[in-house]
């Protein structure tokens, strides 16, 4: 009997010790507990921080895509445009668009190899006469678009002319047909003049409805706005698309 006590006796006292342990634990986690919240408190700071900061790394990176893909200034230099843009005013253009008939575009003047890398060329290599120059100027034709010319009025030794597209579709415009804020252009602003000394027609000087200028696919016929001092496709010819740099958002 006294083993057999000894035996419960030795079995029972682990069993104590054992359940102390489990209240020293249980009575642990009770005293860590508000450390242990606090130090989750502190990895959702972490965390939204992160977020935070990753959600600014996304925007940067968005707008260094758009800058360098999408959208781009550019200042008009000259008075090609006048009164449309006057040199100096600062215009947003898209880069990603292709314009269409009335749009203002920016182009180079010279084919580029590379538009990517031109972007980033100097200033002085966008200079007038540079590989990277760039015009702004107005689509008035664009490919398949047959451009003509008819007499208006005579004055002296001064025939003016205005310009009349066929367009590939069918319809019949007269350059006056683009809008500028909701209002309609001053048709007489856009009359191209043959004086003595100096044409303003160049390669439309010989074009009429039955032989017109037809536009290359793939091209833009394009002019200033001041058709009177503006030097663009009637002298340079088309544009094609691997000169344009971008479409002027604010027309």
């Amino acid at each position: 009997m006294t083993n057999n006590d000894e035996q419960f006796n030795i079995t029972d006292q682990p069993q104590t010790e054992q359940a102390a342990d489990v209240n020293v634990a249980s009575q642990k986690e009770d005293e860590s507990g508000k450390p242990t919240v606090i130090a989750k408190k502190r990895t959702k700071a972490e965390i939204a921080i992160n977020i935070a900061l990753w959600v600014a790394i996304a925007v940067l990176l968005v707008a260094v895509i758009l800058r360098l893909f999408v959208f781009n200034t550019v200042e008009v230099d000259g008075a090609s445009m006048n009164p449309t843009y006057e040199s100096g005013n600062v215009v947003t253009v898209n880069k990603a668009a292709a314009p269409h008939r009335g749009d203002v575009a920016v182009f180079y003047k010279h084919e580029v190899s590379n538009k990517f890398f031109a972007q980033f060329a100097k200033r002085e290599e966008c200079a007038e006469g540079q590989p990277y120059e760039k015009l702004i100027k107005r689509v008035v034709a664009v490919e398949g678009d047959k451009i003509w010319i008819q007499r208006v009025a005579e004055s002296g030794d001064d025939v003016m002319y205005e310009v009349v597209i066929d367009t590939a579709d069918g319809n019949r415009l007269f350059e006056d047909y683009y809008v500028k804020k909701g209002e309609l252009l001053d048709k007489e602003n856009y009359y191209l003049h043959s004086d003595i000394g100096f044409t303003h027609l160049g390669k439309l000087e010989n074009c009429t409805e039955q032989n017109p200028f037809v536009v290359s696919k793939g091209c833009f016929f394009a002019m200033g706005d001041n058709r009177t001092n503006s030097k663009d496709s009637r002298e340079f010819g088309e544009f094609k698309m691997s000169q344009i740099f971008g479409v002027v958002l604010d027309k």
